[in-house]
């Protein structure tokens, strides 16, 4: 389990999501959110996106996640930080990616590519 983290993206070993870079000019003191496939809907902070990946690949490692789990306390922290409960968090990871035209496809493995690249079209 590994999360590639670059300047413009991250990309899990296990689970089919990624986060790219999200430009916002108009943001003001934060010009420049990130995106995560698996929460397309809102912009997010580089430490929250961390978060979220790092959510994405625990939970794609573990099979048996639920509350009585040992690594429950992690994940409920980890959605917390994300302001999602630990049991909506895991159900939206498990659910599968979708395409782009939909909302967001999962960033390509080519080096430097983000979400707005021609890779991802």
């Amino acid at each position: 389990m590994g999360i590639k983290i670059t300047d413009d993206s991250m990309i899990g070993d296990l689970s089919p999501h990624s986060a790219g870079l999200w430009p916002m000019p108009d943001a003001g003191e934060s010009p420049t959110m990130w995106r995560v496939s698996w929460l397309p809907e809102r912009p997010v902070g580089r430490n929250e996106g961390v978060s979220a990946m790092v959510l994405a690949e625990t939970v794609a490692a573990t099979e048996d996640l639920g509350p009585d789990h040992r690594l429950w306390p992690f994940i409920n922290s980890w959605s917390a930080e994300l302001g999602l409960s630990a049991s909506e968090a895991v159900a939206r990871t498990r659910a599968p990616t979708v395409t782009r035209g939909q909302e967001l496809s999962r960033v390509s493995r080519q080096p430097g590519c983000v979400l707005t690249g021609s890779c991802c079209r």
